[in-house]
């Protein structure tokens, strides 16, 4: 049944769970501003949405989403996720736009008359009713983040929750290499070959990676975490595979090259400071063993672990380690 305000047997509500008790709002059946759109890149679903009056603030915060700290030493953030619809996977509540204010209607139906207030400096306020309260009419636009968004509840009750789950792009591009190799020279290909006087080189290649985590909140920004990790190589396995199981990268094939652009902060939709972190690490695969960050490529498409010359005793390879899982930690 269409929702008319002046008819209180149409009045249903849907509700918003909060850590504040849940909070009632109304999807409108306004099929002149209903909008829906499927392709590739750009899912949206367009609806107009109605808040009452005093919870239109609370609403706000918490059907866009924010991050704050967890609390008691968690090495993740305490989300609340966004708004979904409920019948399209991966649409989440992007934007909420004023279109219209009603100023409420009684218990018996009839209209409430809005009166100016002068109690916010001569900017517009209603009083409550007794029946459908006065409202905010949002336009509410859902659509398909970059990322993958994970219920707090689902996020912590998974187990060992790693921030690489969730708010995080990921993008990668391939790289061809060539190593020097002064003993490897070259010679003309002829019964009676010249020198060429020339260094010789190893054709190879390696991954660029370009993970970018959203929405974090300026204050929990790990600097520790990046100034301990920069020019390091994992030291444990990194990252989710496909299957959601945890493992993606061996140990010692990525290395953490630093942020890939400055941090700037920006305001999120509650007015609190944020910032997008993008990292920029080196994946090499070598021999598919290990490593691969502290091996180098030799003829016939073999690698090696090096380490400094005279440091067997205690050995020091191309790159230190560090736990990378860090980079994606909040810090007080």
């Amino acid at each position: 049944m269409a929702l008319k305000v002046t008819d209180p047997s149409t009045w249903r509500e849907s509700r918003l769970s909060t850590p504040e008790g849940p909070i009632s709002y109304w999807v409108l059946a306004d099929w002149n501003t209903y909008f829906e759109q499927f392709e590739d890149v750009n899912n949206q679903t367009v609806v107009s949405i109605a808040v009452a009056w005093d919870d239109a603030g609370a609403f706000k915060s918490y059907a866009l989403g924010y991050a704050q700290a967890a609390g008691g030493g968690a090495t993740y953030l305490d989300r609340f996720t966004p708004l979904a619809v409920p019948w399209a996977t991966g649409q989440y509540l992007t934007s909420l736009r004023k279109i219209g204010v009603h100023a409420g209607v009684t218990s018996a139906g009839v209209p409430v008359l809005h009166s100016p207030s002068d109690i916010y400096d001569n900017w517009p306020t209603f009083e409550p009713t007794d029946g459908m309260p006065p409202r905010i009419v949002y336009s509410a636009v859902f659509s398909c983040p970059t990322y993958d968004i994970v219920s707090q509840s689902s996020f912590v009750g998974a187990g060992s929750p790693r921030e690489l789950k969730r708010f995080v792009t990921r993008e990668r591009q391939v790289n061809p290499r060539e190593r020097k190799v002064p003993s490897y020279g070259f010679e003309t290909a002829e019964a009676t070959p010249q020198i060429i006087p020339e260094v010789g080189f190893i054709p190879y290649y390696d991954y660029e990676l370009y993970y970018t985590w959203k929405k974090i909140p300026l204050a929990l920004v790990p600097d520790t975490a990046i100034a301990n990790c920069l020019l390091k190589v994992n030291n444990a396995t990194f990252d989710y595979k496909a299957d959601g199981t945890y493992g993606k990268y061996r140990v010692g094939d990525i290395l953490f090259k630093g942020l890939a652009n400055r941090i700037t902060p920006y305001r999120g939709p509650n007015g609190e400071w944020l910032v997008d972190l993008a990292y920029t690490f080196s994946f090499q695969p070598g021999d598919g063993t290990g490593n691969g960050q502290l091996k180098v490529p030799r003829n016939g498409n073999t690698w090696i672990l090096v380490r400094q010359r005279g440091s067997s005793a205690s050995p020091k390879y191309l790159y230190q380690s560090a736990d990378l899982d860090t980079l994606f930690q909040p810090e007080p």
